[in-house]
């Protein structure tokens, strides 16, 4: 494996567009299941609903822990159908 300096650029990139898939995957997932996605810019954190409102006013559901978890719950299982 080279130390390069292009080599480490190559495998910086790929990570990043690794990563940047599976954001991507996982925003699509939360939009389906009815959960908000969180965002922070410049130190602020926003929520973008499942109806498409960006807000920065934290939904209520995210308090309640159970019915989060009960909804990530309901990820898995569809995960492990698909797979």
């Amino acid at each position: 494996m080279s130390d390069s300096p292009n080599h480490s650029e190559d495998i910086f990139q790929l990570v990043r567009k690794l990563g940047n898939r599976g954001a991507k995957k996982a925003q699509e997932e939360n939009r389906r299941l009815g959960i908000a996605n969180t965002y922070s810019r410049n130190g602020t954190i926003f929520y973008e609903l499942p109806n498409g409102e960006i807000t920065t006013e934290r939904p209520k559901y995210f308090s309640d822990m159970k019915e989060l978890l009960k909804k990530r719950a309901e990820v898995a299982k569809i995960q492990s159908e698909e797979n």
